[in-house]
């Protein structure tokens, strides 16, 4: 609920969030999950890298960020199901789009 209301802009919209206007795209890799099963209940320690292509004060901004997911799942009815989610951020850099060859 947290992340669609943010989405939604109901907490100040990607510039209060991140520092920019808009997000145009993103791609999201992640890594090194840590999974500890305790029956019916997991939880689970995911890093990764979000790469956002963004806008801010009409100028195309490349954001790169280190990210951490705590996430704690339920397994209900057979199906595995996230019950509660904490995102952070642990590292940022910010360079310019450079665009793609013959482009």
């Amino acid at each position: 609920d947290s992340v669609t209301r943010l989405l939604r802009g109901e907490y100040g919209g990607p510039r209060s969030a991140i520092g920019v206007d808009r997000i145009n795209a993103s791609t999201h890799v992640l890594a090194n999950i840590l999974i500890s099963l305790d029956g019916h209940k997991a939880s689970v320690d995911t890093q990764g890298i979000a790469n956002l292509h963004a806008t801010r004060d009409d100028q195309d901004v490349f954001l790169v960020r280190g990210v951490r997911y705590l996430d704690e799942f339920r397994k209900a009815d057979g199906r595995w199901t996230i019950c509660k989610r904490l995102h952070t951020e642990t590292w940022q850099y910010e360079t310019k789009p450079t665009g793609l060859p013959g482009t």
